[in-house]
């Protein structure tokens, strides 16, 4: 799980993909940052396991 209090929402690897773009555009991502997690969460679903995006609070 990473998590931040600045992050709005909460997301993780296996949310669907509008969700997903949902999340990165309500949090004001840079294009580099979407891509990375696009990727990581790529990743996640092909070896099985699952990421969480989340506020600290």
């Amino acid at each position: 799980m990473l998590t931040s209090e600045k992050m709005k929402g909460h997301i993780n690897s296996d949310s669907p993909s509008g969700d997903i773009e949902k999340f990165i555009l309500l949090n004001g991502f840079s294009q580099k940052q979407k891509i990375y997690i696009e990727g990581i969460f790529e990743e996640a679903r092909t070896n099985k396991f699952t990421i969480l995006l989340r506020n600290s609070s």
